[in-house]
C-alpha cells in the first residue's frame, strides 16, 4: 500500500509539472501577443481606427467568426507592414551591393521579390480574413442539408431549441455547424441571451445567406407559434432541390478548372520548355562559337512554377467542392515513409547504372529516366495501397446504407422497438454495410446502448455520410424514442442525401481523362523539339566541327533532355493528385492517377528518346 501511494503521489506531481509547463508556454505566447498588440496600438492606433471604419472591417471580422477588435486587427497589419519595410530596405541595399555587379537578371528578380514582400505581408491578413469568410460560408453550406434534416427530425421527436443547440454543439459529425452552435451557446451562457435572441445575434451577419435565412425563419416560426415542423420539412425539401441543382454547377466548375489547368500545364509548359530546349540545344555550339546560353531558369520553371500551379489548382478545386470534417490520413502517413525509400532506390539505380553524368550515351539517358521514374513510382505505391483499402472498405456503402434505412423504417412501423428492428434486419444482406450492421446488432444483443454500439461498429470507417445519418438515428432513439414517424423521416432524408452524394461523385468522375492526354503531349512535344533543335545545330555546325575536329555538345543535349523529362515526371505526380481531388473529393484518391501518369510519362519519354534522339546521340558519341 505505501508503494502504491508513493506511485500515485509521483504521478500527480508529474502531471502537475506538465500542466504548469504547458500553462507557462501559453502564458508566454499570450504575453508576446499582448505586447505586440500594445506596440501596434501605440504607434498605429489612430490610423487603424480610420482605416478600419473606412473598409468596414468590423463586419468582415464578424463574418469570419474571429474574436478580435477591428482596430487591433488593423494595427497588427500596419505594424507588420512597417517591420517588413525596414527589413526590405536592408535586403535591397545588400542585394544591390552583391548581385548588381554579377547578374542583372538575378538582381531584377531579387529586387522584385523584396519590393513585393511588404505588400504581400500586409495584404496577407486581409486575404486570410476573406479566406476565413469563404471557408465559413462554404463549410456551413455543405453541412446545411444534413443540419436541416437533423433539425427536422429532432423537431418531430419533440426537442426544444435549447436542447437541439446543446446537442449540435457536442456532435463531432458537424464541423462548421458545430462552431455556430457553440457561438450560440456562448451568447446564452455568458451574455445571458435567450436561445432565439442568441441565434439571431450569430446569424445576423453570417456570410452564408442560406443558413441566415433558414435560422431566421426558424426563429420566426418558433416565436409566432407557427407550425415549426412543417416549416423545417419544407425548407429541408427545398435544400435537397437546390443541392441537386448545384451538382451540375459544381461539376461544370471543376471541369472548367481542369480545362484551364490543361491549357496552362500543356500550352504554357510546352511553350516555355520549347524556348529552353532550343536555347539549350544552341548552347551546345558554345565551344565552337563562344555563345553558351543561360538555361538556369529551366529548373525554376519545371521544379517550382509548374508544381505551384498544380497546387494552386488543387486549392481552387478544394474551395469549390463540398467540405466534410473527415480526413484520410493513412495514405499521407504512408507517403512520408515511402518517399525516402523511393529516393534511395532512384539514387542506387543512378549510381550503379546511370552514365548520364559520366559519359553521355543513349543507354545512360534511358537508364537515368528509368531510375527517376521507378523511384517516384515506388514512393507512390504504399499510399495508393492504403487508399485502396479505404476505397474497398467503403465501396457501395452509401447505397447499401440508404437501403437499410428504408427497411428499418418499414420494420419499425410493425411495432418493434428500434433496437429489435436492427436485430431483425441483421440477418439480411446489405453488401458493404453488412459488417457494420452485424457489429451493431452484436453490441445491442449483449446489452450496450445505441451510441456505444454504433461507435464500436464505425471504428474503422470514416465515411462522413454514414456517421452523420447514424448520429441522426442515435439522437432520434435517445431523445424521441425512435418513433415510426421519426425513423421514416430519417430514412427519407437519408435516401435523398445519398442520391445527392452519388450524383456528385458520378458527375466528377467523367472529368479525369484530359490530364492524361496533357502529360503525354508535353513529354513527346518537348523531346521532339529537342531532337529538331539538336538536328539543326548538328547540320549547321558540321563544317566548323570538321575543321576543328570536335563533336557537337552531346553533354548539353543529354542533360537538357534528362532535366526536362524529370520535370515532366514530377509534374505528372501533381497532375495525378489534382485529378484525384477533382474525381474523389480527396487528394488521397489521386495516388492511383499519379502512378499511372508517371508510368505513362516514363514509357513515353523512353520511347521518344529512342525514336527521336537516339540517331543524333549515336552518331555524335565517340
Amino acid at each position: 500500500m505505501p508503494l502504491i501511494k508513493r506511485l500515485k503521489k509521483k504521478t500527480r506531481k508529474t502531471k502537475t509539472f506538465k500542466s504548469l509547463k504547458k500553462e507557462s508556454r501559453i502564458e508566454r505566447k499570450t504575453s508576446f501577443q499582448v505586447l505586440f498588440d500594445r506596440i501596434a496600438l501605440h504607434f498605429f492606433g489612430h490610423t487603424a481606427t480610420r482605416l478600419a471604419r473606412r473598409i468596414n472591417l468590423d463586419k468582415k471580422i464578424k463574418q469570419a467568426g474571429l474574436q478580435v477588435h477591428p482596430v487591433v486587427y488593423m494595427s497588427r497589419q500596419l505594424l507588420k507592414l512597417a517591420i517588413s519595410l525596414i527589413v526590405s530596405g536592408f535586403l535591397l541595399i545588400i542585394g544591390t551591393l552583391i548581385l548588381l555587379s554579377h547578374s542583372m537578371l538575378y538582381f531584377l528578380i531579387f529586387t522584385t521579390i523584396v519590393i513585393m514582400l511588404p505588400i504581400i505581408l500586409f495584404t496577407s491578413g486581409f486575404i486570410m480574413l476573406n479566406s476565413r469568410i469563404s471557408e465559413r460560408r462554404n463549410g456551413v453550406n455543405s453541412e446545411l442539408p444534413f443540419f436541416a434534416s437533423y433539425l427536422s427530425s429532432m423537431s418531430i421527436a419533440g426537442l426544444s431549441p435549447e436542447k437541439v443547440i446543446e446537442t449540435v454543439a457536442k456532435i463531432k459529425t458537424f464541423k462548421y455547424i458545430r462552431e455556430e452552435a457553440r457561438l450560440i451557446l456562448r451568447n446564452m451562457e455568458i451574455f445571458g441571451m435567450d436561445p432565439l435572441t442568441a441565434i439571431e445575434d450569430v446569424v445576423r451577419d453570417h456570410p452564408s445567406k442560406a443558413f441566415r435565412d433558414f435560422m431566421m425563419g426558424y426563429v420566426t416560426a418558433v416565436r409566432s407559434g407557427g407550425d415549426v415542423r412543417h416549416y423545417l420539412e419544407l425548407r429541408t425539401q427545398s435544400y435537397f432541390i437546390e443541392k441537386e441543382r448545384e451538382l451540375e454547377s459544381i461539376a461544370g466548375k471543376v471541369g472548367a478548372i481542369l480545362d484551364s489547368y490543361i491549357a496552362i500545364f500543356v500550352l504554357a509548359g510546352i511553350t516555355v520548355n520549347i524556348m529552353f530546349a532550343s536555347q539549350g540545344a544552341l548552347s551546345s555550339l558554345g565551344s565552337i562559337f563562344g555563345g553558351l546560353g543561360d538555361i538556369s531558369l529551366l529548373y525554376f520553371f519545371n521544379f517550382l512554377v509548374l508544381p505551384l500551379i498544380s497546387v494552386l489548382m488543387i486549392v481552387i478545386v478544394s474551395s469549390i467542392l463540398p467540405k466534410y470534417p473527415v480526413a484520410y490520413l493513412e495514405p499521407y502517413i504512408a507517403l512520408m515513409y515511402s518517399i525516402p525509400l523511393g529516393i534511395v532506390i532512384a539514387s542506387s539505380l543512378m549510381l550503379f547504372g546511370g552514365e548520364i553524368f559520366i559519359r553521355p550515351s543513349i543507354r545512360g539517358l534511358i537508364f537515368a529516366v528509368l531510375a527517376v521514374g521507378t523511384g517516384i513510382t515506388i514512393s507512390l505505391i504504399p499510399p495508393y495501397i492504403m487508399w485502396r483499402r479505404i476505397e474497398n472498405l467503403e465501396k457501395g456503402l452509401v447505397e447499401n446504407f440508404a437501403s437499410f434505412l428504408q427497411d428499418l423504417s418499414e420494420v419499425r412501423k410493425t411495432g418493434l422497438s428500434p433496437e429489435r428492428s436492427i436485430l431483425y434486419l441483421a440477418s439480411r444482406p446489405y453488401g458493404s454495410f453488412t459488417p457494420i450492421l452485424k457489429r451493431i446488432a452484436t453490441a445491442l444483443y449483449v446489452g450496450m446502448d445505441m451510441y456505444k454500439a454504433v461507435k464500436i461498429a464505425l471504428l474503422n470507417y470514416k465515411n462522413w455520410f454514414i456517421r452523420a445519418v447514424m448520429r441522426f438515428l442515435i439522437d432520434a432513439v435517445e431523445y424521441g424514442g425512435g418513433t415510426p414517424s421519426v425513423i421514416d423521416s430519417i430514412a427519407s432524408f437519408g435516401r435523398k442525401l445519398a442520391d445527392i452524394e452519388l450524383g456528385l461523385r458520378k458527375s466528377l468522375k467523367s472529368r479525369v481523362f484530359m490530364p492524361y492526354l496533357g502529360v503525354i503531349l508535353q513529354i513527346v512535344t518537348i523531346l521532339l523539339v529537342i531532337m529538331l533543335s539538336a538536328g539543326s545545330v548538328t547540320m549547321l555546325s558540321q563544317p566548323v566541327a570538321r575543321m576543328a575536329n570536335i563533336k557537337v555538345g552531346i553533354e548539353q543535349i543529354t542533360q537538357l533532355t534528362f532535366v526536362l523529362t524529370t520535370g515532366v515526371l514530377i509534374n505528372a505526380v501533381f497532375a495525378g493528385l489534382l485529378v484525384g481531388k477533382a474525381s474523389t473529393m480527396t487528394m488521397a484518391g489521386g495516388f492511383k492517377h499519379a502512378i499511372l501518369m508517371v508510368i505513362i510519362s516514363m514509357i513515353g519519354g523512353i520511347i521518344s528518346i529512342q525514336l527521336f534522339l537516339a540517331p543524333i546521340l549515336t552518331t555524335q558519341t565517340p
